[in-house]
């Protein structure tokens, strides 16, 4: 027998067609208030995405401090450090942003009070920093899940001074698609596109910050890590131009397309 018991203390409910994926849901202190007030912010695949804030037992509509409708099915929500330094008007100051992950796109977000800070806000809104259109141009790639991290911070930590310092201080995204190809951006840049390994089906994912590394569940029934470093100098080495003819650079293609490139995995399980 149990000396606790967990009970409903507050609940709050969409529309009645409206679906949700496990990944939709994030608590934090979304809108940088000073106090630090944790708010709960939801997406659904209507599209809408609502910011509360219960101070209280039982629902009411004052709780409800934002609802937007974007248009688009949202698949997943993350709060982090995604905003670079110079868009911000306080140098030494961090702002926490919104990721929404949608089907073709990524886009990162600000929740700022109107008339006040905090709970002191007349009224919520939000706006687009920037956005990633995913695979080329919004095509050829369609979105699963997201991960964020500091991704190349451990290997460049070593280097004392301030560099090394704000680097850590940044998460940047990684987006994997449904047929397991990952999309990596530094912020509000692109940095590359790497296929794992014989994965042809998208799995959890997660970053794991102490090796700098991905942990990817592959299709093959799986666990495999990967370095950051590795990822990237793997998709370096597929762009590197060389000095070949065109006849050799069609055998070198027919030989690349015939072998598929395997990235170093660091270990599976």
């Amino acid at each position: 027998m149990s000396l606790f018991q967990v009970r409903e203390w507050w609940a709050a409910k969409g529309e009645s067609d409206e679906e949700y994926t496990p990944g939709a849901l994030v608590v934090g202190n979304v809108d940088n208030d000073a106090s630090g007030h944790a708010k709960i912010v939801t997406g659904s695949m209507n599209g809408v995405l609502r910011m509360y804030y219960p101070s209280q037992s039982e629902f009411r509509i004052e709780h409800l401090l934002l609802e937007e409708n974007l248009r688009r099915p949202i698949l997943q929500l993350e709060l982090g450090y995604f905003i670079p330094y110079v868009r911000l008007s306080l140098l030494n100051q961090r702002v926490l942003a919104l990721a929404i992950l949608q089907p073709r796109r990524l886009g990162v977000y600000v929740v700022e009070g109107v008339g006040g800070s905090g709970m002191a806000a007349s009224y919520f809104k939000i706006t687009l920093r920037y956005e990633h259109l995913l695979g080329i141009d919004g095509e050829h790639f369609t979105a699963y899940n997201l991960i964020y991290g500091p991704f190349g911070a451990a290997s460049s930590s070593s280097g004392s001074g301030s560099n090394a310092t704000a680097r850590s201080e940044r998460d940047h995204l990684c987006v994997q698609s449904l047929d397991g190809r990952l999309q990596f951006f530094e912020q509000d840049r692109f940095a590359f596109l790497q296929p794992l390994n014989n994965n042809f089906l998208p799995g959890a994912l997660c970053y794991a910050s102490g090796m700098d590394a991905v942990l990817a569940a592959t299709s093959d029934l799986q666990l495999e890590c990967y370095r950051y470093q590795v990822l990237a100098s793997a998709s370096l080495k597929k762009r590197k131009p060389n000095g070949l003819d065109d006849d050799e650079k069609e055998d070198r293609q027919r030989e690349s397309s015939a072998t598929a490139t395997q990235v170093h995995c660091d270990w599976k399980l």
